[in-house]
């Protein structure tokens, strides 16, 4: 299904300005919030990660910094986000030399939800690369263990996406492709 979704025709010709860049360190998630009641009766919510707001806002200076780079606006239609989440190995991953065990995983398969990942990611973006993380209309994610000598933190491929006019005109470029 990932191979189908990842070759559609209506995306694979479609793709418009494209960058990648890295994210260096911990990936924090966007989960759950804790409802908290003032004396004064009035309610808010606090989210569950007291990491998330200093993270995300290092993620969105250097989304600006990588879409300025680039020489590109931020997006007013679809948009694509490819996440590598790459984690740190534990130590029993490593033998007594240093060198990788060959039985240690590749997929980080623990408490760190990829779909948390990518929605803390998809709200820090947010007035960064586009306008709304709702013009996301596709997602491809990842989440591994870091090879020997790898950084933690998130590898981000972003791209904008032509919206033809017309299902004819999406037709006729299909054709020319």
């Amino acid at each position: 299904m990932l191979q189908q979704i990842a070759t559609e025709p209506l995306l694979s010709t479609q793709i418009d300005k494209q960058i990648s860049f890295f994210l260096p360190g911990i990936a924090r998630t966007k989960g759950s919030v804790t409802p908290i009641l003032a004396a004064n009766g009035k309610g808010r919510v606090k989210p569950s990660s007291k990491h998330l707001k200093g993270w995300a806002e290092g993620c969105y200076f250097q989304a600006v910094n990588e879409r300025n780079r680039a020489g590109i606006c931020i997006a007013k239609g679809p948009v694509g986000l490819g996440l590598v989440v790459i984690i740190a190995r534990p130590k029993c991953h490593f033998l007594a030399n240093g060198s990788l065990r060959h039985d240690a995983p590749l997929f980080h398969i623990h408490p760190k939800d990829l779909d948390k990942i990518f929605r803390a990611l998809g709200d820090a973006f947010t007035g960064s690369l586009y306008r709304d993380d709702g013009q996301i209309v596709f997602g491809c994610q990842l989440k591994r263990w870091a090879n020997p000598g790898e950084d933690p933190g998130v590898s981000v491929v972003y791209a904008t996406i032509r919206e033809p006019h017309s299902y004819g005109e999406l037709l006729a470029l299909q054709a020319a492709a």
